[in-house]
């Protein structure tokens, strides 16, 4: 509890508003229900009060002097970081989503200098490492007795290459079939499921757009999905949209037919190919519209430090996001040409009231 009272007058917060956080969370306890009857009554010692939607944000500010102890460190030179080339910036360590991810090179000091801060942590505030959660991962040039040695020091288990975060996959490697295998398992379970009930067309439509085409749109908003696979999830979703019962699955319009609008006598099934485009082509719009991001420097300094993000090539050895990003850098060019001309017609066109000539095609 002391280290967020520090933290808070660190960060600048009034002390009465202090005072009453403090209160807020010093005054919780708990008893126990048994058989209906509530027990006893425990006042905690640390830690945060689960289910309080303010401890959430607690949580954050308490995280943010962890990453001022890992600040520290890489002054000193003990927890280096890691750089994706020369001339990128340095990680050293991510927060995302209530994890931590620290980065650092493969040897000896730094991953013990990785442990002595994450156990000065744990003593400041009350916060202990769940070890069962954590994982390393390292690079493929790493022996793997290297690897299995500097995990015991930290305590905590290899990660498995097959490994999924936040439903993405943790480690790329070259057979992309088998790094997407859960997303179609996924939708096989729901459509296995869908298929015992007795449900009208147009009650399938809705669970073929809500459901089975939403699942693969996170995994699609960051890589390019083999076209042989996205054909699988849409014939998994043909398959379901036509079962009648025990009959013969007759697909009366083609697939590409349903996804055409319903004004022009489609259904508004989405393409997943050109969806998944669609989603890479947001990423450049980030990297160009946010170049003081972490990813835009990095994506930068690796493969356009001299140019333009519309002159970047995919360069050697480039990596499976990469390739996917510039996968849909002509869409994106022709997207960004026709909201530029949209733009002069409307300046020329409304505000000057005459029209003019685009240069876009």
């Amino acid at each position: 509890m002391a280290v967020l009272r520090r933290v808070l007058g660190k960060l600048g917060f009034p002390c009465a508003f202090i005072d009453l956080i403090m209160l807020c969370v010093t005054s919780a306890s708990y008893s126990f229900v048994l058989s209906g009857s509530q027990f006893g009554s425990i006042t905690p010692q640390r830690g945060l009060r689960q289910g309080d939607p303010l401890s959430p944000y607690l949580f954050l500010l308490c995280t943010e002097s962890l990453s001022s102890l890992f600040r520290v460190a890489a002054e000193r030179g003990t927890v280096p970081g890691v750089a994706v080339c020369r001339g990128a910036p340095r990680i050293f360590h991510l927060l995302f989503a209530d994890d931590t991810m620290v980065f650092c090179p493969a040897n000896l000091s730094t991953v013990q200098s990785v442990r002595d801060v994450l156990h000065t942590y744990k003593c400041a505030s009350g916060q202990e490492i769940n070890l069962h959660k954590s994982s390393a991962a390292f690079s493929r040039n790493t022996p793997l007795e290297v690897q299995q040695s500097l995990a015991a020091i930290l305590g905590i288990r290899l990660e498995n290459k097959h490994e999924v975060y936040l439903g993405l996959p943790a480690m790329a490697f070259r057979s992309k079939r088998a790094l997407f295998a859960a997303l179609k398992d996924r939708i096989w379970r729901r459509v296995q499921g869908w298929n015992e009930k007795s449900l009208s067309q147009a009650g399938k439509a809705v669970l073929i757009q809500a459901v089975v085409q939403a699942i693969p749109s996170y995994a699609m908003s960051c890589f390019r999905l083999p076209k042989t696979l996205l054909q699988e999830f849409q014939s998994l979703a043909a398959n379901f949209f036509w079962h009648d019962g025990d009959r013969r699955r007759i697909h009366w319009l083609a697939w590409d037919h349903t996804c055409k609008s319903k004004l022009d006598g489609g259904l508004g099934f989405r393409n997943l190919e050109a969806f998944n485009l669609a989603l890479l082509a947001k990423q450049l719009w980030h990297l160009l519209s946010r170049p003081g991001s972490l990813v835009s420097r990095v994506f930068k300094a690796k493969y356009f430090p001299h140019s333009h993000l519309f002159e970047a090539q995919l360069g050697a050895r480039p990596s499976y996001t990469w390739r996917s990003i510039m996968a849909a850098m002509s869409l994106f060019v022709r997207g960004v040409d026709g909201a530029l001309a949209q733009v002069i017609r409307w300046i020329f066109g409304v505000i000057h009231g005459f029209p003019v000539p685009l240069p876009f095609g």
